[in-house]
């Protein structure tokens, strides 16, 4: 066993863990809540207490996002509102960083809410695999950035009701997936270590692509860690 790499990559697992949390949490809340928590010396993610360097840090992030915000709103695109009146433009003033909490929030509550009537309702009879049928249908209606943006909203540690630890948790990415098989398109950086992000989150919960025997993956980006599991059977 290497152990100086696996210490590397774990290192790296959580960097990328950090950087994803922090980034999501901007985007899902918005920068303005962002800097008030970090104002308040209460990091905006673990809501602990900040030492001087890491509020400078993310002092220094948010002074950074706030001018790539005033560039794009001072020098964003100008496009035809009519190609007939080449002339005649449309400012779109779109604001980056705003949140997007009113529009998310309320999606990911109904959509929780509908999977755990549909898992959880015992009044309706379901057999596992009725469950799993209907929620497949469910899923169909999701893009695939849709699931991607699921999977990041609880890995971010807001949405954790998804997928939770121990014999009575929720599984609704591993039992009854919810997320599946996400093109590997749908993701922009490559830069983060994928496989290592799903590979030790999920180390004690087998693997996505041989959980109860099931041979579909999740992910499509982690195909080449998946691959080289060891199938374990119930």
């Amino acid at each position: 066993m290497n152990h100086k790499r696996d210490k590397k990559e774990l290192l790296f697992n959580i960097r990328d863990k950090y950087i994803i949390t922090i980034a999501y949490h901007i985007f899902f809340f918005g920068l303005d809540s962002f800097e008030r928590q970090v104002k308040t010396n209460k990091h905006p993610v673990t809501k602990e207490n900040l030492s001087a360097k890491d509020k400078g840090c993310l002092k220094e992030m948010v002074k950074w996002l706030r001018a790539f915000r005033k560039v794009h709103k001072d020098f964003g695109d100008k496009e035809p509102i009519c190609t007939m009146i080449p002339n005649v433009k449309l400012y779109f003033n779109y604001k980056p960083y705003l949140g997007h909490l009113s529009r998310y929030g309320h999606y990911y509550r109904n959509l929780i809410l509908i999977v755990k009537h549909v898992v959880d309702n015992k009044e309706l009879g379901l057999t596992y695999e009725k469950k799993r049928e209907y929620l497949r249908i469910l899923r169909a209606q999701l893009t695939s950035h849709e699931q991607f943006l699921l999977f990041l909203n609880w890995y971010s540690g807001i949405g954790t009701q998804w997928e939770e630890v121990g014999i009575g948790g929720n599984k609704f990415f591993t039992d009854y997936r919810m997320i599946h098989n996400i093109n590997a398109d749908v993701i922009e950086d490559t830069s983060f270590n994928w496989e290592g992000i799903i590979g030790s989150k999920f180390e004690n919960r087998l693997d996505f692509k041989y959980l109860n025997n099931r041979d579909k993956e999740l992910f499509e980006v982690i195909e080449g860690f998946i691959s080289t599991q060891e199938k374990k059977t119930e």
